[in-house]
């Protein structure tokens, strides 16, 4: 079972359809593998969920979607 696995902001689900069909054509495209075999877990990240160092990133200044 290939895994693709995202961490990503907060897509709708139009957005969401696109990237998964994207990135699971390129991939069975490089690995030879079929596209129906692959499993992609989305994992949405907000910026009060995400920090770097020591600094959650909403506090950085990135606005939060």
């Amino acid at each position: 079972m290939p895994a693709i696995h995202l961490q990503i902001g907060k897509l709708d689900i139009e957005q969401k359809r696109r990237l998964v069909k994207g990135i699971t054509d390129v991939a069975s495209e490089v690995t030879g593998v079929p596209a129906a075999a692959f499993y992609t877990f989305i994992d949405e990240c907000e910026h009060d969920q995400v920090a770097v160092g020591a600094e959650l990133m909403a506090d950085r200044g990135h606005a939060t979607r």
